[in-house]
């Protein structure tokens, strides 16, 4: 496997981790209450938005990097 190649699955594998943290800590987020614990609730929406903004950053770089080495792998 050549190296952009087996950056690209590493770049994957990221994404992929990112995508499972966005899940969770957007069912964190509903299933709890802000009313009853306002400081736990700022901090599991941070995380939210932290994640969802991993996922966005790690899916263009995926993007650009394939197109840039002419990748043409799907999955």
């Amino acid at each position: 496997m050549t190296p952009e190649l087996e950056k690209y699955h590493k770049i994957m594998f990221w994404g992929r981790v990112s995508a499972l943290l966005f899940l969770a800590t957007f069912a964190v987020v509903y299933f709890l209450d802000e009313t009853s614990n306002p400081t736990l609730y700022l901090g599991a929406f941070v995380a939210f938005q932290l994640s969802a903004l991993s996922m966005i950053g790690l899916g263009i770089y995926q993007w650009r990097y394939k197109k840039k080495h002419g990748i043409h792998h799907h999955g």
